[in-house]
């Protein structure tokens, strides 16, 4: 997996020193974890999904599409456990998570100031539930990191 785009983003953000770092490190991410093989098949499992459009306003992060293979994409979800943070909503496909987490946004939210063309960084975001939420209220860039594999 390329990182580029990533790391360039970064660096057009003035995050430069941060981005060489991550350049670095980057081939030694995840593949020391026991689950990398799963999730690296789940991943190539996830079928095509077609006329895709992205909602993080709602409860429960959406991506609306058309997918053919809808059991496909079940399973492959499935394979990418577990979900900590959510609700989510691909497709067709509901995943209920271990946490409500759009019920903590929900509290939080009235007393953020605005983000707007705001730069985040949250630290310890699990799967980033929080970081989509945040791209609803137009943040310059939100970028979520997570020291535990487990809990991405």
């Amino acid at each position: 997996m390329s990182y580029a785009a990533l790391f360039d983003r970064f660096r057009s953000a003035g995050f430069i020193e941060w981005a060489d770092h991550l350049t670095a490190q980057q081939h030694d991410w995840l593949v020391h974890h026991g689950d990398y093989v799963r999730w690296s098949k789940a991943l190539n499992q996830l079928p095509a999904i077609e006329g895709i459009e992205a909602h993080f306003n709602r409860s429960a992060i959406t991506i609306e599409g058309h997918c053919e293979q809808n059991e496909q994409l079940t399973i492959a979800l499935k394979g990418l456990s577990p979900w900590r943070k959510g609700p989510f909503q691909i497709s067709d496909v509901f995943i209920d998570t271990e946490w409500r987490s759009d019920l903590k946004w929900d509290r939080v939210l009235p007393y953020l100031k605005s983000l707007q063309g705001r730069k985040v960084l949250d630290i310890g975001c699990g799967n980033g539930y929080h970081c989509w939420r945040m791209l609803a209220e137009k943040p310059e860039l939100v970028v979520g990191v997570e020291p535990s594999v487990l809990f991405n």
